[in-house]
C-alpha cells in the first residue's frame, strides 16, 4: 500500500507579519498624500480660473454706462454683481462681486467703490 507523507507547514512568525504590516501602511500613507496634493491641485486651478473669469467680468463692468445688479452664470461658475450708493452719494456706486463654483459654494468676493460722472 501508499505510504502516507507527513510534511510541515512553514508559517509567518509575527515579527515577519508584523513587518509587512508595517511596509503596506507606509504604503498607504505615501498614497494618501499623493491623492490629497492631487486633488488640492485640481482645485486651485478651479480657483485661478475663477478669479480670471472675475477679472474678465470687472473690466467689461467698468466700460458700462449704467450699473444695477445682474447673475450670470459663466462656464462652470456663477457671477453675482449687487450695485448699491457708497454712504449716500449718488455718484459714488459700491460695487459687490461674488463668484460660486457649481455647487453654489464662495469662491472669492471683490468690493469696489466706483465713480460715476
Amino acid at each position: 500500500m501508499g505510504k502516507i507523507m507527513i510534511t510541515s507547514v512553514k508559517a509567518a512568525t509575527l515579527v515577519e507579519t508584523i513587518v509587512a504590516l508595517v511596509i503596506i501602511l507606509v504604503l498607504f500613507g505615501i498614497a494618501t498624500t499623493v491623492i490629497i496634493q492631487t486633488t488640492e491641485k485640481g482645485s486651485s486651478v478651479k480657483i485661478l480660473k475663477a478669479k480670471a473669469i472675475l477679472d474678465d467680468y470687472v473690466s467689461v463692468t467698468h466700460n458700462q454706462d449704467e450699473l444695477f445688479d445682474q447673475e450670470v452664470p459663466l462656464d462652470d461658475f456663477f457671477l453675482k454683481r449687487q450695485v448699491s450708493d457708497y454712504k449716500e452719494n449718488i455718484r459714488l456706486k459700491r460695487i459687490c462681486y461674488y463668484i460660486y463654483d457649481s455647487n453654489k459654494k464662495l469662491i472669492e468676493t471683490r468690493n469696489e467703490i466706483f465713480l460715476f460722472e
